[in-house]
């Protein structure tokens, strides 16, 4: 077991492993973490016999974290959902590796599923659950491929829960206006509280169709006022992009620019967690509960669609994969369709 310690501008940490103690000092805890994943797998390795004997699955699920996940863009939420897998599942933590099976995951999936009342832990979507499995696909295949800890992953004879229809909700001019009411918004108004500026970067996302993260990290060096368009030199799918500015979305941003604080390049000045408890508590006030901030993103491409080809909406959103840009983001009513046949045929 590994422990840490900050001193000063250092991190010290200690492993321990059966009466063997090791010290060293590090510049950066991230340094220490992957000096302790690796001395405790020597020592374990020095205590044990096959090497595949002795890896656990908390040791797999923590190394994969300090070596993988935190070279990933979603970090956080990786890191976060392996915490939660291993508190909540002790048993299976415990557990060596090479002993986890398909009817352990399996029982794992259903819990998910419906629920864990005494632990006090709601059922989730078949798309969580989708989703977190692709995350331990990932960790069992790299502990076989990279690390030959194991020779099969256990999850691949685990059955996927039903894949459920991509999410269509757009949002109508109604449920924007109480939302926004309910952050303190005030139209032209320099934002000068967290809601307020968290209601701006609600209507940013209407009209750029960038994701929360995009918004939350973009700086004003990557604001060029004059070519009408903002830089993300990282987005989800790991490479920059340019997003054109409408009239109403660099109106935003000079309105955010009144607002700027000088040794601070963020344009928004917001957390993912400001943005997410402020939007959440925002809409329920609204009684908008069935408004998602992600929502934003399909409104606004749907509306750009009525203006761009399905190429350029690509190099807009950042979609390589065509058909998601149109299953999941491209929502046309289907009154607008049946206006533009008539209008054709007329």
């Amino acid at each position: 077991m590994a422990s840490f310690e900050q001193h000063g501008n250092k991190w010290r940490v200690e492993v321990k492993h059966k009466g063997v103690r090791q010290k060293k000092t590090f510049p950066t805890k991230r340094l220490a973490m992957e000096w302790a994943v690796e001395r405790e797998r020597q020592l374990h390795g020095a205590t044990a016999g096959r090497m595949e004997d002795w890896h656990t699955v908390r040791e797999t699920f923590e190394t994969y974290s300090v070596r993988v996940s935190n070279k990933k863009g979603g970090v956080k939420w990786e890191q976060s959902r392996i915490v939660f897998f291993l508190e909540n599942n002790p048993d299976l933590a415990r557990k060596k590796l090479v002993d986890l099976t398909s009817n352990d995951l399996g029982l794992w999936r259903d819990r998910r599923l419906s629920g864990d009342p005494a632990r006090k832990i709601a059922p989730v979507s078949n798309s969580t659950v989708e989703r977190e499995m692709n995350l331990l696909s990932n960790i069992f295949h790299t502990a076989r491929r990279e690390w030959k800890w194991i020779e099969k992953s256990p999850l691949s004879d685990v059955r996927r829960p039903p894949a459920t229809l991509p999410r269509t909700q757009r949002v109508d001019m109604e449920a924007i206006e109480r939302v926004l009411l309910a952050l303190g918004h005030v139209e032209g108004d320099p934002p000068d509280t967290t809601s307020r500026r968290v209601a701006y970067a609600f209507l940013f996302a209407l009209e750029t169709g960038m994701r929360a993260g995009e918004i939350r990290t973009l700086a004003w060096p990557c604001v060029h006022f004059d070519g009408k368009y903002v830089h993300l030199p990282k987005t989800k799918n790991g490479a920059p992009r340019d997003v054109p500015l409408t009239e109403r979305a660099e109106e935003i941003l000079r309105t955010m620019e009144k607002a700027k604080d000088e040794p601070d390049d963020s344009v928004f000045r917001l957390s993912a967690n400001q943005i997410d408890g402020n939007f959440r508590k925002a809409k329920i006030r609204a009684g908008a509960e069935d408004v998602h901030f992600h929502d934003t993103r399909r409104e606004a491409l749907t509306r750009m669609s009525e203006v761009l080809s399905v190429m350029e909406l690509s190099k807009v959103s950042g979609h390589k994969d065509i058909n998601i840009l149109q299953n999941v983001y491209y929502a046309p009513k289907v009154q607008k369709l049946a206006d533009k046949l008539r209008a054709k045929r007329a």
